[in-house]
C-alpha cells in the first residue's frame, strides 16, 4: 500500500477519534447540527470504554436520525443482543439505553469513506460489532493493518 494512502487512513483514523462525541437521543435536537453531508461515524461504549462500531453513510443527518429504529440501522439491530436486552424491548426503551451508554462522533468525508470505514473495521475488529468483510481478510489491500 503506498504511504500516502496510509497518511491519509492514519488522518481520518486521528480525526475521528478525536471528534467532539454527542450522546444520542439526549434531546429532541441532539442531531439538529449535523449535516447533511456524506461521512463516517464510530459509536463508543462509554462503560467499556472503547469503540464498538464504525459506519459510512451518504448522508450523516438522515443516517443519526435512522439510528431510532432497528429497521432501519444495523448497529440499532445489534445492540439489543450487545446491551443482552430481551427481543421484546421496545426502540423507544433501546433509545433510552443507548443515550445512557454510548457516543458518537462523525466526520464529513466527501470521497473515500467505504475506504476508511474499512481501515477502521479492521483496525478496531477486536470491540467493534460489525465485522470485517471475508474479502478484505482474504485480500492483502490492508494486510499491514494492526
Amino acid at each position: 500500500m503506498a504511504p500516502r494512502i496510509r497518511t491519509v487512513l492514519g488522518s481520518a483514523e486521528r480525526t475521528l477519534l478525536s471528534a467532539p462525541r454527542r450522546r444520542p437521543f439526549s434531546s429532541d435536537a441532539w442531531a439538529a447540527d449535523v449535516p447533511s453531508v456524506a461521512g463516517v461515524y464510530g459509536i463508543w461504549d462509554t462503560k467499556r470504554r472503547c469503540l464498538i462500531h464504525i459506519g459510512e453513510t451518504s448522508d450523516l443527518h438522515h443516517r443519526f436520525r435512522d439510528l431510532r429504529r432497528a429497521i432501519n440501522h444495523t448497529f440499532t439491530k445489534k445492540v439489543r443482543a450487545y446491551l443482552e436486552l430481551p427481543k421484546s424491548t421496545s426502540d423507544s426503551d433501546v433509545c433510552g439505553h443507548m443515550s445512557r451508554r454510548f457516543e458518537l462522533a462523525f466526520l464529513p468525508v466527501p470521497f473515500g469513506r467505504s475506504e476508511i470505514e474499512e481501515f477502521l473495521v479492521l483496525r478496531y475488529r477486536s470491540t467493534v460489532l460489525n465485522k470485517p468483510a471475508k474479502r478484505l481478510l482474504r485480500g492483502a489491500q490492508y494486510d499491514w493493518v494492526q
